[in-house]
């Protein structure tokens, strides 16, 4: 999660934006190109009743708030719903773009909040995505900021998944794919991690730790310049937007117990705070730091040009206009295309008779 007021980075120079302007155009050009050659797989169209690969791609998706400001012209299914437009981004790419999909088709599973309407759940299957919903998990201590975060807590229900998945890759919806992910998965430090033995940092009022935990990210980004990281700033702060664990019911009911504590962590960041309380580097389980090529938050052309991998901003936000604001916008209407064409826009039925029946 990220703070939306974040101020933007300092402004390039005058050449800086005619080369930014080539570049996004060449974006475009080559996303045009690649929509031509998009085929869906075999599976494409139909919802599978649960996942054999033990291995998968994630993310979480919760209903739209009456704070949730989204000030750009609506263009179809989903506009008033930014985050909902980022899931069905997700999954094209992760399942149907050539440059993207994964190699080793792996499922995409998104969880979704109970408040989450049926009818964009069925988007999200007919388009080859699996939909499982998680029991809202909340504490009254916590008072959220922003009213979109009331059910982000929730998330932490994915870890109670391990009779069903050995990994996760998970991905926040304000993501954009550059290229194949699955190399993430033999990371090194995504792969099992014995518990350390630290007495000095078991809290008695906490439950007990797995024996075992995956727990990989990447540290907390400041606005700055090529490279989007700096080690001086947030380097012990793990970003929640990317990760990669090993879903455990112990280790859930770990978390759980942290949430009941009042005051335990910091409550700014919900869930984020509370992961990087549990996983500091100082504690019994420390989470791994994924090479800095995985993610930029706030990314810039430079990012692009440098192979990161996934890019991490609120696209659809209208104060920002940086050089790669045009590369989420072209994936996205690539998307739109995509499923136009293949599926002669059956969203947009399932969306209207489900919510315009008078």
């Amino acid at each position: 999660m990220l703070f939306e007021q974040e101020q933007r980075r300092r402004r390039p120079t005058g050449h800086y934006w005619i080369a930014a302007f080539f570049l996004s155009v060449f974006l475009v050009a080559v996303a045009l190109y690649y929509s031509a050659t998009d085929l869906p797989p075999d599976s494409f169209g139909t919802q599978p009743g649960h996942s054999k690969s033990r291995q998968i791609y994630a993310t979480y998706l919760t209903a739209p708030s009456a704070d949730q400001a989204v000030t750009s012209q609506p263009h179809g299914f989903g506009d008033d719903d930014p985050y909902f437009v980022g899931v069905r981004m997700l999954n094209y790419q992760l399942r149907h773009a050539p440059e993207t999909r994964s190699k080793r088709q792996l499922p995409f599973v998104v969880f979704v909040a109970s408040t989450v309407e049926e009818s964009k759940r069925a988007v999200l299957r007919s388009e080859g995505a699996e939909v499982v919903e998680i029991a809202h998990l909340g504490a009254d201590w916590i008072h959220t900021p922003q009213q979109r975060w009331s059910d982000v807590m929730t998330k932490l229900r994915m870890w109670e998944y391990e009779d069903d998945y050995d990994l996760v890759v998970f991905l926040d919806s304000d993501m954009l794919i550059t290229q194949c992910l699955d190399g993430i998965f033999d990371e090194a430090a995504a792969q099992p991690r014995r518990t350390l033995d630290r007495p000095n940092a078991t809290v008695a009022d906490e439950a007990p730790l797995p024996d075992e935990y995956v727990m990989a990210g990447v540290p907390q980004a400041d606005l700055l310049q090529w490279p989007s990281f700096n080690k001086t700033a947030n380097y012990d702060q793990m970003n929640a937007g990317l990760m990669v664990f090993k879903p455990s019911r112990k280790l859930f009911a770990h978390y759980a117990s942290v949430l009941a504590i009042p005051g335990r962590f910091d409550a700014t960041l919900p869930e984020q705070f509370l992961l990087n309380y549990v996983h500091r580097d100082d504690r019994s389980m420390p989470w791994a730091r994924l090479d800095l090529v995985w993610q930029a938050q706030y990314p810039n052309a430079e990012d692009i040009a440098n192979g990161v991998r996934i890019l991490h901003d609120k696209w659809w936000n209208p104060w920002i206009k940086n050089d790669t604001a045009e590369l989420f916008h072209a994936w996205r209407w690539r998307m739109e295309g995509f499923y136009e064409g293949v599926r002669g826009k059956i969203y947009e039925p399932a969306y209207y008779r489900l919510n315009n029946t008078n």
